[in-house]
């Protein structure tokens, strides 16, 4: 009897052996699981911000495309504005030439009439009976 009560306390204390790694393992198990579900969490948010970065750039590339659009339409702009100004003060130039020659001509013409008319009045005064 002896024999067979050591036997049993033996195979009790195989049980609860075999029980506490059983919970061992499970909760193992279970920290094992709440880590997969981290670690899937975890990929899955990089992949979403990943996304996101992406979309980002490629926002920000058709942004630098318009960027760089704008930039080449002000230059053609900016060089059509330098001609026309260049031909601007070519015809200022031309202008004041032009001025510049009506305003000879009229003092030219102004000194010519103050010649007739100081002749007229010499002519005027000579001619007049005393």
């Amino acid at each position: 009897m002896s024999c067979l009560h050591a036997e049993i306390q033996t195979a009790n204390s195989e049980i609860n052996r075999i029980s506490s790694v059983s919970k061992n393992l499970r909760s193992q198990m279970e920290i094992l699981m709440a880590s997969k579900i981290s670690v899937e969490d975890f990929s899955r948010r990089m992949i979403e911000q990943e996304s996101n970065m992406l979309a980002n750039l490629t926002s920000l590339e058709s942004k630098l495309k318009d960027a760089e659009k704008q930039i080449t339409d002000l230059s053609e702009k900016n060089k059509f504005a330098r001609r026309k100004i260049k031909l601007l003060a070519g015809e200022k130039e031309n202008t004041e030439n032009y001025l510049s020659n009506v305003i000879l001509e009229k003092n030219e013409y102004e000194a010519k009439l103050a010649r007739f008319m100081q002749r007229r009045c010499l002519f005027n005064r000579s001619s007049t009976p005393t």
